[in-house]
């Protein structure tokens, strides 16, 4: 299924033409090769170098694993297995990563630069959870169910979550996020044959969720949409370009802007780049996959959307990405 973005009005003419694809099916295992061009080891069970912890730390998932390079070097550094189908990526401000698991209907917790994990989050049963966001008021984590429209929340990241229904607003959950609030918004393609996506927002403290209409409204066609973000100022919308907006509580959404990401296609998950020492609360850079039988992983300033740099080892289909900061 190919995903486009259709712009019609001419101030907006600017931005990427978008191509992708559905639901990743369950990826082959990566090839040989790192970045740097070195054997990628096979040691059949997890690990990580003596040092990657002091280092931060890039997680992509593909396959039935979870490799881990050094951000700066994009050198392997690491690899967790244990999975069946790895899929959405989250960080805290600490460190720790969530994996989701869209065949076991599990997220997984690792401390920065661990190979066992700290704790193993249930989902519902066949809620195929995909993306995944920490609240960073309180250290709630949602996940978006791409069966039975729906997000779950767990308290503090622990027990058993909180169901909320996004029926008649969103069909086929792929992706939420938090912002620095704790304001949620959520996107996804919906499960019917269109694909065209459809989002939704749940403002701090309330329980139903409002439906979301990125303005101008009939400017835009989202078709499978598979990753939101806060960027520390605005919400973005990340596919062959990073779309910015504002929403309001009663779900009003203003496009602020775009920002182009040259050199990729079939985008998956994002990841928006806030180190510990820089200024500002907009984030720095950003990271996409590129998700396709070759997949790549490509890093731009933001929002200016300078290449930076890229991961082009062989992975096969990737679809998470997130970026672990060392510890202070």
């Amino acid at each position: 299924m190919k995903r486009k973005l259709k712009l019609r009005l001419a101030i907006l003419c600017t931005a990427a033409a978008i191509a992708g694809c559905g639901l990743p099916v369950p990826p082959a295992v990566p090839g040989t090769l790192t970045a740097a061009g070195a054997a990628r080891p096979d040691r059949g069970s997890a690990w990580m170098l003596p040092d990657a912890g002091r280092q931060d730390l890039l997680y992509v998932s593909a396959g039935s694993s979870v490799y881990v390079y050094a951000y700066k070097t994009r050198e392997l550094v690491g690899t967790l297995i244990g999975f069946q189908t790895p899929q959405g990526e989250c960080a805290t401000a600490s460190g720790n990563v969530f994996i989701t698991d869209s065949t076991s209907n599990q997220i997984t917790e690792y401390r920065h630069g661990a190979t066992r994990p700290v704790t193993a989050l249930a989902d519902f049963d066949d809620s195929r959870p995909l993306g995944c966001s920490v609240n960073p008021s309180n250290g709630d984590v949602c996940v978006a169910n791409f069966n039975n429209a729906s997000i779950s929340v767990f308290t503090a990241a622990r027990g058993k979550p909180r169901v909320y229904s996004t029926k008649g607003i969103v069909s086929g959950d792929a992706t939420c996020a938090y912002d620095g609030k704790g304001d949620m918004f959520v996107a996804g393609p919906n499960d019917d044959i269109s694909g065209i996506s459809q989002f939704a927002y749940l403002p701090k403290g309330a329980t139903s969720f409002v439906r979301v209409n990125p303005l101008p409204a009939s400017s835009w066609t989202w078709i499978n949409v598979w990753s939101v973000q806060w960027d520390g100022e605005y919400w973005e919308i990340a596919d062959d370009g990073a779309f910015r907006f504002t929403i309001e509580k009663n779900g009003a959404a203003l496009y602020e802007g775009t920002t182009n990401l040259p050199g990729i296609s079939s985008e998956a998950q994002a990841w928006i780049v806030k180190f510990n020492t820089q200024k500002g609360s907009q984030g720095s850079q950003i990271v996409a996959v590129n998700n396709r039988t070759s997949g790549s992983v490509h890093v731009w300033t933001y929002p200016k959307g300078e290449a930076v740099g890229s991961i082009t080892d062989g992975l096969t289909d990737p679809f998470g990405v997130t970026l672990s900061l060392a510890p202070k």
